[in-house]
């Protein structure tokens, strides 16, 4: 579903992207949501639902200037949404991007913790082995 999601992304882009909806602000918030769309997709996130919304958004955009309201009232209804859903999407794009950033940083501190921690503990064994190894034993008499 994911690559599916992806591959939709990339094989209707020019559709996206070129789709004249005589509507700048929504040209605008289309590509700003495909453009978060596809950063938060090469930074490692599941962007599946996201695509799914941004679908939804450009069938909303189709039904309006084809006249057919089943999915909202009029043209500008139809728009509204439309936009509504594709500043959504870029938001929710971007958290993700963010969220899958933050959880690389968590595994890299994870790491370095781990790795310290061991360093030290063998650090502090050695330091006793030598140190029992340097001792001199004596006899009581």
């Amino acid at each position: 579903m994911f690559g599916l999601s992806i591959l939709t992304l990339v094989l209707n882009y020019d559709t996206y992207v070129n789709a004249d909806d005589g509507n700048d602000k929504l040209s605008a918030s289309r590509e700003m949501a495909l453009r978060a769309i596809q950063e938060a997709s090469a930074e490692g996130a599941d962007i599946s639902k996201l695509a799914d919304q941004f679908n939804v958004a450009i069938d909303l955009v189709q039904h309006g200037q084809i006249s057919e309201f089943d999915l909202c009232s009029s043209h500008d209804d139809c728009v509204d949404r439309a936009n509504t859903i594709f500043i959504s999407v870029a938001t929710d794009a971007a958290t993700l991007r963010d969220n899958v950033l933050s959880e690389v940083y968590v595994l890299i501190g994870a790491f370095v913790t781990s790795f310290l921690a061991l360093f030290c503990y063998f650090h502090w064994k050695s330091t006793r082995l030598v140190t029992f190894l340097n001792s001199e034993i004596r006899e009581i008499e």
